[in-house]
């Protein structure tokens, strides 16, 4: 996936954001950035899908801190997302990160990431979510503005439509 100049520079932006945190909208200062595993809200949606589409690999895109190996992911059973979903492998995508394992898997997942994307950009990365995507292709996007402000002080969700 190739972005735009100013996408790669946004790119940077999250990177020093993961880094070293980021300040929010009411002036509170937020040291650990992107670190909540976000799909664990939806969880319960999910596992039918992953069932009926016989997902055991998954590409999470625009992953963050996500671990899909910790244990608690799901608070009844205690069980890992890996284990919660019956999954063989996850790799992660997380540029702000420096990780790049794309590579075709069952489903791909992609949580809260399009309105941290240039809109001069969301053409190639929706192409690359479906490319990488074999069987089942989830993604949920916020549709309003962010508590977290870029390092140039804009609003971190750069394209809400």
């Amino acid at each position: 996936m190739e972005l735009s100049k100013k996408g790669r520079k946004l790119i940077e932006m999250y990177a020093v954001m993961a880094r070293d945190g980021y300040v929010r909208t009411d002036g509170a200062k937020i040291g650990r950035a992107y670190e909540a595993f976000e799909l664990k809200r939806f969880r319960r949606n999910l596992r039918p899908l992953f069932t009926e589409f016989g997902v055991v690999t998954v590409l999470d895109y625009g992953s963050g801190g996500s671990n899909w190996d910790l244990a608690g992911f799901d608070d009844e059973t205690g069980l890992s997302a890996v284990d919660y979903f019956g999954l063989e492998s996850v790799a992660r995508f997380e540029p702000a990160r420096g990780i790049d394992q794309r590579a075709v898997a069952d489903c791909v997942v992609c949580f809260y990431v399009l309105e941290h994307v240039l809109i001069a950009d969301i053409l190639h990365l929706v192409r690359d979510l479906f490319a990488n995507s074999g069987k089942l292709l989830v993604v949920n996007v916020a549709c309003y503005k962010a508590f977290a402000k870029l390092p140039n002080g804009q609003n971190a969700h750069v394209t809400v439509r």
